[in-house]
């Protein structure tokens, strides 16, 4: 086509071309997690409660804080070699898009 000579790139010739920006996000965050647990033994009771606070602090964006974890659990050890564990969880996703978690989690820890 006369009207259109085409362009010249790596050796060939092209009619048209399209520029396009690759939209691609990186998940290159950068965060300091501070957590703080405590465990209560009671003397004589095979049942241990404990709660966790959990933060995760952007070091990116001055310390901001993204996601806060409240966990509150029990154990039961039930002998020497088996223990089982019952724990919720709170997931408060501050800035993000995601919605607020609520998990129950089941555990089984079994000592050789």
């Amino acid at each position: 086509n006369p009207d259109n000579p085409g362009h010249q790139f790596g050796g060939q010739t092209w009619l048209s071309y399209e520029l396009a920006n690759d939209r691609k996000h990186s998940k290159n965050n950068h965060l300091m997690r501070t957590r703080v647990e405590v465990e209560y033994d009671i003397p004589k009771c095979k049942f241990t409660p404990s709660v966790s606070y959990e933060l995760k602090n952007s070091l990116q964006d001055a310390f901001k804080t993204t996601e806060t974890r409240l966990i509150a659990g029990v154990k039961w050890k039930v002998n020497k070699k088996n223990t089982l564990s019952l724990d919720y969880l709170f997931n408060d996703g501050h800035y993000s898009d995601e919605p607020n978690l609520h998990v129950v989690s089941v555990g089984y820890k079994f000592k050789f």
